[in-house]
């Protein structure tokens, strides 16, 4: 009495164990699983033969592989032309039409071989910003911040005693060193 594969009422289940193919027993569900891991492998089978498989089946059996090539491609292919802007305009549109892409080309070619050249004596010149300055003596702040007063406040503060110390090690660093003080008694 070995553990053998049940299908009793659309569920899968092994004798001996209570649970199925997956939890509510459904055959549906076992099937699509099994059809997915068998694409699975062959598409990953695929891809490590299959340049090697159809070169071999075209040349020992040919006949096969241009059947199995048709059956890929459908029966009927139909192929409707949409009815198009074009096929609604009249032969005088069309025609006018024509006669106005006529003359764009033309004058397209003519500025290109430098016919027809408009040339323009101007310099430009820079563009105002436009930003709106604060009010004086209101302090900077975004229009729509993400900080809360408070810690721009802190920020600011914080920013103002690190320029004050980064600038005080600048000035040391500038200042020149007094002279080293000698002593008389080596002189002695």
């Amino acid at each position: 009495m070995g553990n053998g594969l049940v299908v009793t009422m659309g569920k899968i289940a092994f004798k001996g164990f209570t649970w199925s193919a997956d939890q509510a027993g459904n055959i549906y569900y076992a099937r699509r699983r099994l059809n997915e891991d068998f694409l699975a492998a062959l598409h990953s089978e695929f891809l490590e033969n299959g340049a090697r498989i159809l070169r071999r089946a075209g040349e020992e059996n040919p006949a096969t592989f241009l059947k199995v090539l048709a059956q890929l491609v459908p029966r009927e292919l139909q192929v409707e032309h949409p009815g198009t802007i074009i096929s609604k305009l009249s032969e005088e549109q069309l025609v006018a039409m024509i006669a106005a892409i006529d003359v764009q080309m033309q004058d397209a070619l003519a500025i290109a071989n430098g016919e027809n050249a408009k040339v323009i004596n101007a310099q430009a010149e820079p563009a105002a910003k436009e930003s709106i300055a604060p009010a004086p003596g209101t302090p900077y702040r975004k229009a729509h911040p993400r900080s809360s007063p408070r810690e721009l406040e802190y920020a600011r503060e914080y920013a103002r005693k690190r320029r004050a110390a980064l600038k005080a090690q600048k000035a040391a660093a500038a200042a020149p060193e007094p002279p080293a003080e000698t002593t008389s008694e080596s002189q002695d």
